[in-house]
């Protein structure tokens, strides 16, 4: 299963101080230890991913080490593919990987269908705080 991870709204509040950002990581670090065959990718805009060696070096080695890659919207994405839903399947097509074992962990509802399962909402102003982890690790677990 690839977990795909978006960054504002999720690892911090969004607008918030720099001095707060990835501030909820190590909540979600430890949430990725406890299930060491998952893989995750960055769900992240084309700018922050072109940063993605100074992005992976805020996350523990271990975990790091476990980030397949990112999607982003780019010039030659087709215009009706660019919501991140569409990112991440046509990750998981281009990475030949099953269309659905994947889940997301992201702040914006709209990005995903209404009927999408495997989306794990965070607030946008408070981040990956312990609701959104006690549902991800119930997504985790199958229990959805």
């Amino acid at each position: 299963m690839v977990l795909f991870i978006h960054l504002d709204g999720v690892l911090h509040p969004t607008h918030c101080d720099p001095s707060q950002h990835f501030v909820h990581l190590p909540r979600l670090e430890a949430v990725l230890r406890q299930h060491v065959a998952l893989q995750m990718a960055l769900a992240a805009g084309e700018e922050d991913l072109c940063l993605i060696d100074e992005l992976l070096g805020k996350f523990s080695g271990d975990v790091a080490k476990r980030v397949i890659g990112g999607t982003s919207t780019t010039s030659s994405a087709k215009s009706d593919d660019q919501t991140r839903y569409d990112q991440i399947r046509r990750f998981l097509r281009r990475q030949g990987l099953p269309r659905d074992a994947w889940a997301a962990l992201d702040d914006a509802k709209d990005e995903f269908p209404p009927s999408c399962r495997q989306v794990v909402l965070c607030r946008p102003e408070v981040g990956f705080d312990e609701d959104a982890e006690c549902r991800l690790r119930t997504r985790l677990l199958g229990r959805v």
